[in-house]
Order: C-alpha cells, then sequence, then structure tokens
C-alpha cells in the first residue's frame, strides 16, 4: 500500500509539471502584473513591475516576466527558452524570468513591432517601426501601422517623449500627446492612438 502511494504521488507530481500555466491564475500582492498578457494578450506569462519582491531583479537590459509554476515545471521551462529568458526567482507561486532586450543603441529592422491600439475600444494590434538615432541623445520611433500606409513618428531626447508628427485637424483641437514609463517601455498616447515603445527604442546613444 505504501508502495502504491508512494507511486500515485509521483505520478502527479509529473502530471502537474506537465500543465500549462492558467490564464485565470490569482497574482499573488507581492507581484505587481502590467499587463494582460505576455507575449500576448491572454497569455498566462504576465510583465511585473517594481515592488519589494521584484526590484532586485529589474535593470535596463531586461524585462521582467512572470510565470505561475515551479522553475521546474515543463511550462515554465518551455516558456523561458522559447524567448531567451533566464529563471531568476520564484516568489509566491510565480516563477520570475528576465528576458533580455535588444542593446541600447542598436538600430530595429523593418520587422521589428511594437503593440499599439489604433482607436478607443480596439483590440491592441502590432506596428512595424525602425529607429533614427541623431546623436545628442535623440531618436525618433517611426511607426507603420498594420494598414501599411499610416505612419506616426514619436521623438525622444534623453530618454523622454518631446513630440510626434501630429497636425492641427480641419476641425477640433490638435490631438493632445501623453506618455507615461513602465520598467521596459513608454505608452505614449496620441489623441486616441496609443503605442507601446520599448525603452531600448527610446534611448539613444
Amino acid at each position: 500500500m505504501a508502495f502504491r502511494s508512494t507511486a500515485i504521488a509521483a505520478v502527479l507530481c509529473v502530471l502537474s509539471a506537465a500543465l500549462p500555466a492558467r490564464a485565470d491564475f490569482d497574482w499573488p500582492m507581492s507581484l505587481r502584473a502590467i499587463d494582460a498578457g505576455y507575449p500576448e494578450k491572454g497569455s498566462p506569462c504576465r510583465r511585473v513591475g517594481e515592488t519589494a519582491a521584484t526590484s532586485p531583479y529589474l535593470d535596463d537590459s531586461s524585462i521582467l516576466v512572470g510565470c505561475p509554476g515551479a522553475r521546474s515545471s515543463i511550462f515554465v521551462t518551455k516558456f523561458a527558452a522559447a524567448q531567451n529568458g533566464r529563471a531568476v526567482a520564484y516568489i509566491d507561486g510565480v516563477t520570475l524570468i528576465a528576458i533580455p532586450l535588444r542593446k541600447p543603441g542598436a538600430t530595429s529592422g523593418p520587422a521589428t513591432r511594437l503593440r499599439c491600439t489604433l482607436a478607443p475600444g480596439k483590440l491592441p494590434e502590432q506596428c512595424a517601426y525602425h529607429v533614427v538615432r541623431k546623436g545628442g541623445g535623440i531618436s525618433v520611433v517611426a511607426i507603420t501601422q498594420p494598414d501599411g500606409k499610416t505612419t506616426r513618428s514619436i521623438f525622444f531626447a534623453n530618454g523622454r517623449v518631446t513630440g510626434a508628427d501630429v497636425k492641427k485637424p480641419e476641425s477640433g483641437p490638435k490631438p493632445r500627446i501623453t506618455s507615461t514609463r513602465e520598467v521596459d517601455r513608454f505608452i505614449v498616447a496620441i489623441g486616441g492612438e496609443e503605442y507601446e515603445v520599448p525603452v531600448t527604442a527610446a534611448i539613444a546613444d
């Protein structure tokens, strides 16, 4: 009987390690999830912001993603490998994974994409972008919307948003530009549009 109980426990352990993380996982108070899923909305892993628990693992060279489950679980190990990430901690049922960003100063190619929301109430999409380095801490993030025709340029200086190429419409006020910075990205709102610009794209050499 003891052997049978041990065998059952071992099987249950293996099965639990193989199960994918739940999207409806109840995130602990010690972690601050800052999006609706990583690498896409609805994914069980989420980017996490700065708290007392996560601050030792945050830096400018990577983003920090939390995945429900142990470091040794099949889901977590496969996720980390697919994202070229590294498990750095296990906190309250969540494995923290550091995923490297592009090196500061690198110019992105035309296939590089960022998350964009093009109107209030619409789902986020992927917009292509490239970066033009102007020198003196100035960079321009040139964005092409999914239609392949509409473009936006967002201007940065010394790691701060300084403007965008928006014009005053024939009627009504000029679209307002606002920005906030998360751990690894700037969230730039231009009227009803919103763009999530990676910090490494915004910061020039």
